[in-house]
């Protein structure tokens, strides 16, 4: 256990044994973490069925449905399909893919999600 705490206050714990850095901050050893970091998020992408929101066999019922039975184990009412919302979302999606963008407003001019609707 004490070569465990000295390995963690090497790392961690700027000192005179480390030169009053700790070894965790230095140049390589972030750059490591980056490389994780990286490998982590490209396994994410090669993996399929790992990704967030990934899935093939998704269809509006479906997932009306799913989210429907979710909101009734929760004690909530069902939500009702509702044409209007669905060809917003479709446009705004289609929006994010046409100027290669993830986010609610398109970064490009500001245009703001409820433009769609």
């Amino acid at each position: 256990m004490k070569h465990i705490h000295k390995l963690i206050h090497h790392y961690l714990v700027p000192s005179e044994h480390n030169n009053f850095r700790a070894r965790g901050l230095h140049l390589d050893m972030l750059l490591f973490f980056l490389m994780i970091g990286v490998t982590i998020n490209t396994i994410g992408y090669v993996w399929p069925g790992k990704l967030l929101g990934y899935a093939t066999d998704i269809t509006i019922e479906k997932l009306l449905s799913r989210t429907n039975e979710e909101r009734t184990r929760n004690g909530l009412s069902p939500l009702q399909y509702n044409d209007r919302l669905a060809r917003a979302a479709c446009n705004k999606g289609q929006d994010m893919f046409t100027y290669n963008y993830w986010a609610h407003y398109r970064p490009t001019d500001g245009t703001a999600p409820w433009h769609f609707y």
